[in-house]
């Protein structure tokens, strides 16, 4: 008797703990996610199927099929699609666990009506896309995203793809910027001079609001945020500010060289297939598809674009499409 109610009661832990894993997977009837498929079986129904994509690391997603039992596990979390007779299912993001991410001077710049094909490494629906923009954030693998305003779903990449305008689509990708200049920006768009937006890069707008506002206070005229630029601005770096980061001690605290536009490179080469538009902004005319690894030649550089030559024609580049040479 002893031994029948310590096995009932192994029973019943088993199932609790079975229940508590399932609850990462949500059911969706009548649902295929055709691809990815690296095992199949048969499973004694669709809540089995979902508990075997639970206990394999591998598995993202599993379609099951009510005519012939069989159990299909995925790889990857591919977009589902309506297919009478089968049970799809796919493991979510645990969104309780704390990013080790540093994210002090990064952000996401969103586009709405912007798609970036490729380098999807996860999928999955989401309630939002603030909350695709906050997952990508956390995660240090994801570069960029998309976000289908039509079903919710969240597309993670690994890398940053050229954009492109997408009807119903919202993209996001993460840059970094120069927390000074940002600063700097704030305090000159309060006293009336116009670098753009605040957004901690440095372009010609910053470059030439710079200017006005030293030529206006008589300060030597460089266009950069040197220190007594830093000063008149009421920005300057403390002593003891310097002492805890000798990288900022510098003589005339200019911007690093990852925002300082006099080091555009001579050469870029192109991560991913890229667009040669003819002008800065994502609706002008596409003049040539560039493919990858190309090696293209600078001629300037403005804010997110690059002005380049490409089989003899001239014209622009993201810069989130391309890396130094």
């Amino acid at each position: 008797m002893q031994a029948f109610v310590i096995i009932l009661l192994l029973t019943l832990f088993t199932s609790t703990a079975s229940a508590e894993e399932h609850k990462a997977i949500d059911l969706e009837y009548n649902s295929q996610r055709p691809g990815g498929d690296y095992t199949h079986f048969r499973a004694a129904s669709a809540e089995d199927c979902a508990q075997q994509c639970e206990k394999s690391q591998r598995c993202g997603a599993f379609d099951f099929y009510d005519s012939d039992n069989s159990c299909w596990l995925k790889s990857r979390v591919y977009p589902a699609r309506h297919y009478v007779g089968v049970v799809s299912g796919f493991k979510r993001p645990d969104l309780s666990k704390k990013t080790t991410v540093d994210t002090t001077d990064t952000e996401i710049h969103i586009r709405q009506d912007t798609q970036r094909p490729g380098g999807d490494y996860s999928s999955f629906r989401v309630k939002n896309a603030q909350q695709c923009s906050n997952l990508c954030m956390r995660d240090s693998r994801c570069q960029a995203f998309d976000y289908t305003t039509s079903d919710s779903y969240c597309y993670l990449k690994s890398w940053k793809p050229p954009a492109r305008e997408y009807r119903g689509i919202i993209s996001g990708v993460k840059r970094r910027y120069n927390a000074q200049l940002k600063s700097v920006q704030k305090v000159l768009l309060q006293q009336g001079y116009n670098p753009g937006k605040a957004d901690g890069l440095m372009g010609r707008n910053t470059r030439t609001a710079l200017k006005k506002y030293q030529k206006d206070h008589q300060l030597l005229i460089t266009g950069r945020m040197d220190s007594a630029t830093l000063a008149a601005l009421g920005l300057r770096t403390s002593p003891e500010q310097i002492q805890q980061n000798p990288a900022t001690a510098i003589t005339d605290m200019e911007i690093s060289e990852e925002f300082a536009e006099e080091n555009v490179p001579s050469y870029i080469k192109a991560v991913g297939l890229t667009y040669l538009q003819s002008a800065d902004n994502l609706y002008a005319d596409i003049l040539a598809k560039i493919p990858a690894d190309t090696v293209l030649q600078i001629l300037s550089q403005n804010g997110d674009w690059y002005k380049v030559i490409y089989q003899n024609q001239v014209g622009f580049v993201l810069a989130e499409s391309v890396k130094k040479q």
